[in-house]
């Protein structure tokens, strides 16, 4: 078992590396220069007095005058240090030079060392290019609320999931559970920004009428950042209601249909009669053997319902106004914020991996038959 966890530690480190390198390289290839975007923060460009001598200064600063990775395969006649010129359109103009001038060449393997633009920025996140902030700061902050948001989403998703499916197998009907697992994929049906959205309009207004204003208008807006996290919460909780009730209804129809089939297989198993045959109730045989017994294949579905839920919050955070990892991904990408997007990514990418990583320790503990 441990050297089996060993090797799946492994590949997920070996995972995480290869979506760092292809997150860096899509940084390289979206346009725009980050030089001048920093610069336009604090600094007049249209000064051309100390442009220059600013834009090397910071160059320099964001390790942007290093070559990108750890070697490099170039042209013998290729120059090591074309990253260190003035600006962005010297070193494509360099770039095209000796590429469109020159006949045949041999590549060469050039060593940089750790003296790498991708060696910087994996373990330097900096500043917000958009505003001049520490990412680390940006981060912490949004990561408070999309944690709460996941939880409770997830925590209530089962609670009520194992409920319905409890219910949905002790129903005789098969009319009766027919129509109930109609609805709960009907729900399921309704996309997550739809089904956000009818609830925004429906609960948060008195456009059809005042008993359906029940929740708080969108939006954890003014907040005051001095408080601590947990201040926050309790202060802003009430408007995560909402936020929470849509994630937990998209969840409904999968784990309430997964608990009712495990409940429905294991009444079936021969330890159910034995138990009978002692002479147990049927609740206690429900509670004590049954139930135990199918949970087991929802454990598989709890650690990935964390990844889902992150994936989900992204929506939710966005029309519902919540200032979490979702919504701070989603304003960085579009402001070309590379600096903040990367350890966003990786976070979520970490919690992927660690959340498949536990699932399958919890998975061999409760059944030592998997090798």
């Amino acid at each position: 078992m441990l050297i089996s966890i060993l090797k799946k530690i492994g590949a997920a480190f070996l995972s995480l590396w290869i979506i760092s390198i292809l997150i860096f390289l899509l940084s390289k290839a979206v346009p725009g220069d980050p030089v001048d975007d920093r610069l336009a923060l604090n600094f007049d460009t249209t000064f051309e007095g100390n442009y220059e001598k600013e834009y090397a200064r910071l160059k320099k600063e964001l390790f942007l005058d290093l070559p990108y990775f750890y070697f490099a395969l170039a042209p013998n006649h290729f120059p090591k240090d074309i990253q260190a010129l003035a600006s962005k359109a010297d070193v494509q103009a360099k770039r095209k030079d000796f590429f469109s001038d020159r006949g045949l060449f041999l590549p060469t393997l050039r060593w940089h060392g750790l003296q790498n633009q991708y060696h910087k920025w994996l373990f330097n996140s900096g500043l917000s290019i958009s505003d001049g902030s520490p990412v680390n700061y940006k981060i912490k902050r949004a990561m408070v609320w999309t944690v709460f948001l996941v939880l409770t989403s997830i925590i209530f998703s089962y609670f009520f999931g194992i409920g319905i499916g409890l219910l949905l197998s002790s129903i005789r009907s098969k009319k009766v559970v027919r129509w109930l697992e109609g609805l709960l994929f009907g729900i399921y049906a309704i996309p997550v920004f739809w089904l956000a959205t009818l609830l925004l309009v429906f609960f948060t207004t008195k456009e059809y009428g005042a008993w359906t204003n029940i929740f708080p208008t969108v939006g954890l807006s003014p907040i005051d950042v001095g408080d601590p996290w947990y201040l926050r919460l309790s202060k802003y909780g009430s408007q995560l209601i909402l936020p929470t009730v849509v994630l937990v209804l998209h969840n409904l129809a999968f784990i309430s249909t997964l608990t009712k089939r495990n409940i429905d297989k294991s009444k079936k198993m021969g330890f159910v009669t034995t138990s009978k045959a002692y002479g147990f109730s049927k609740k206690e045989v429900l509670f004590k053997e049954v139930l135990p017994f199918s949970l087991i294949p929802l454990i598989t579905s709890v650690t990935s319902a964390i990844p889902a839920a992150i994936s989900g919050s992204l929506v939710i955070e966005i029309i519902f106004n919540i200032p979490g990892m979702g919504r701070l991904l989603y304003k960085s990408i579009l402001n070309y914020d590379w600096p903040v997007v990367f350890p966003v990514v990786m976070i979520i990418a970490c919690f992927t991996f660690l959340s498949f990583l536990i699932a399958d320790i919890l998975y061999r503990t409760v059944d030592p038959r998997i090798s």
